[in-house]
């Protein structure tokens, strides 16, 4: 599973991390997060979703995007 595909607290700067690429739970409540980590193995079409937000998700995080944003700051 990918780590886009893992779950956590929606709190901090996961969000910004995941966006829509990711299913969050409570890290606090166990169900919450064997029934996300269900939904992807039992949903093809979940998981081919999520994998493709995935993709598009971790093109915001490359080196070359980060380096630029960063000079667009100075």
């Amino acid at each position: 599973v990918s780590a886009f595909l893992l779950n956590a607290l929606p709190i901090l700067a996961i969000p910004e991390v995941g966006g829509n690429a990711a299913l969050y739970a409570d890290p606090d409540k166990p169900q919450e997060i064997a029934n996300q980590i269900n939904a992807l193995l039992s949903d093809s079409l979940l998981y081919n979703d999520m994998q493709h937000r995935a993709t598009i998700q971790a093109d915001n995080f490359t080196p070359k995007k980060i380096a630029s944003d960063l000079l667009k700051l100075y």
